[in-house]
């Protein structure tokens, strides 16, 4: 006899991987993220910073790469909080190309 039958009430049972993965952020750089006083570009750069706490609250390696035309910055993977500080520590010091550089995702092919 099974349990829900035993307990006259549905029993569900979650199953969660505890695999952990690699993932890379990727950032886009171009001038295009510059435009409406970069507004984008803060949105970008936020959005980056707080999936990259997420993905390693939850224990997988993260890595970044901010491209344009070519890449124009890459913090490798890595684990926990003081890889958090260098993803965080990165994300402040770049800013978009200057005007008239195109976005190019292709250049990041070789990186990943």
């Amino acid at each position: 006899m099974d349990s829900t039958a035993r307990s006259r009430r549905p029993i569900l049972r979650r199953f969660e991987s505890e695999a952990v993965s690699d993932w890379t952020l990727l950032l886009d750089a171009s001038s295009s993220m510059a435009v409406h006083g970069g507004a984008k570009w803060q949105a970008a750069v936020c959005i980056g910073a707080a999936m990259g706490y997420a993905l390693l609250q939850l224990g997988h390696r993260v890595g970044l790469l901010a491209f344009g035309a070519r890449v124009v910055a890459q913090c490798p993977s890595g684990r926990g909080q003081h890889h958090y500080a260098a993803l965080a520590r990165l994300l402040a010091t770049l800013q978009p190309a200057a005007a008239g550089e195109g976005s190019d995702l292709g250049a990041c092919a070789q990186h990943l």
